[in-house]
């Protein structure tokens, strides 16, 4: 019986409380065939019953206790180090393992018999980790995760995550509890876009764009500075349009695998960060999402060779 992997086609908004609010819009959208690459959730469950069985949760609280500005990036590595050198569960390892095996697998084929696929193509999914929180300003995903074991390492090391220097900070500043730290993951394949970015209504009456070369908003890095184009919602038509001047971009090494900042091609940067037809696309696509989720909803997107995703 799987205990911890939820697939997005299992997720309903009943399930909020153990996936996070942004799986389940993700799962949502999802089954309503928009483009969302497949994925599924590790649950807060997991990481629950993972602290407790190796009382690290009553560590972490101890070493929490202790900490003072001179101490802080000394004590966040202590409580780092505990899940670092840390394994998952048996339980979990398998579940892990399983999903990610089928993650590239289309729906009919997964409970065919063996032959019905190629059995040396299930490991090789690249596939990122991020939080299911909406609002998340410390965490960060984990990418360019291949293999079931770097996705197990990857689980651990975005658990290891909430106690950075910068999320320990964050939590005190904001008087955040650390009881309120536990935390769904989302396991979805890569988009590794040749741009990205966010899309929503500004107001009653107009959508704004934003985007930047390569990877980018929650995957990446914060202090970005996007593009950013307004259009009238109704006509599509331009009303603002702010370039910037960015001279390079994240990209995924092809040789090392590796996240990197990249210079941005001359031509790229000769031409219009977004073309008309991806303008209308975008819109396109958020007053979609809009009115499927009967609320106005901000969305990510990324590009992926021409390929538009929702992340």
């Amino acid at each position: 019986m799987v205990k911890y992997c939820k697939w997005f086609k299992d997720i309903t908004y009943a399930d909020e409380s153990i996936v996070g609010r942004k799986a389940a819009t993700l799962a949502d959208l999802h089954k309503a065939k928009f483009p969302v690459p497949n994925g599924f959730v590790i649950t807060s469950e997991a990481y629950k019953d993972f602290v407790k069985a190796r009382d690290i949760d009553s560590k972490i609280l101890a070493k929490l206790k202790t900490i003072t500005d001179a101490n802080l990036v000394k004590v966040s590595q202590e409580i780092q180090n505990l899940f670092l050198f840390s394994s998952l569960s048996a339980e979990l390892l398998n579940e892990v393992d399983e999903f990610y095996s089928y993650i590239d697998v289309a729906e009919e084929l997964r409970n065919a018999p063996i032959s019905a696929f190629i059995s040396s193509g299930r490991d090789s999914a690249t596939v990122a980790i991020r939080s299911s929180a909406i609002n998340s300003s410390f965490s960060y995903a984990v990418l360019n995760l291949t293999g079931s074991q770097k996705v197990t390492r990857g689980v651990l090391e975005f658990w290891a995550s909430l106690f950075s220097p910068e999320a320990i900070k964050y939590r005190n500043d904001n008087n955040i509890s650390y009881e309120d730290t536990d935390i769904a993951l989302i396991v979805q394949r890569q988009v590794n876009a040749e741009k990205s970015g966010f899309a929503y209504l500004k107001d009653d009456s107009t959508i704004a764009l934003e985007a930047i070369w390569g990877l980018g908003m929650s995957f990446a890095i914060r202090n970005f500075s996007p593009s950013k184009v307004l259009l009238q919602k109704d006509t599509r038509q331009i009303v603002g349009n702010y370039k910037n001047e960015q001279p390079w971009m994240l990209a995924k090494d092809l040789f090392s695998s590796k996240i990197v900042k990249k210079n941005v091609p001359k031509e790229s940067k000769e031409g219009e960060l977004l073309t008309d037809r991806e303008l209308k696309i975008l819109s396109e696509l958020l007053l979609r999402v809009n009115e499927h989720l009967y609320h106005q909803q901000d969305i990510e997107w990324g590009m992926e060779k021409n390929r538009l995703f929702l992340l």
